[in-house]
């Protein structure tokens, strides 16, 4: 829910600077190299979470 908010954020805030002359490409650039950013450190987040419960399973066995 959160990515589909930041994406029509971004979506609103380049069509407000193009309406208001000051239309830049870097606002959508900039902001899905933001979004690829975050995604992927979630991605690593939850892999790092996986591993250690995986190690920690593995600790409990005999």
């Amino acid at each position: 829910m959160e990515r589909l908010v930041f994406i029509c954020v971004l979506l609103v805030a380049d069509g407000l600077a193009t309406v208001m002359g000051t239309a830049s490409p870097w606002i959508l650039t900039g902001g899905f190299a933001l979004y690829a950013l975050l995604v992927n450190a979630t991605a690593l987040q939850r892999i790092n979470r996986a591993f250690a419960m995986l190690k920690r399973a593995d600790a409990k066995q005999p």
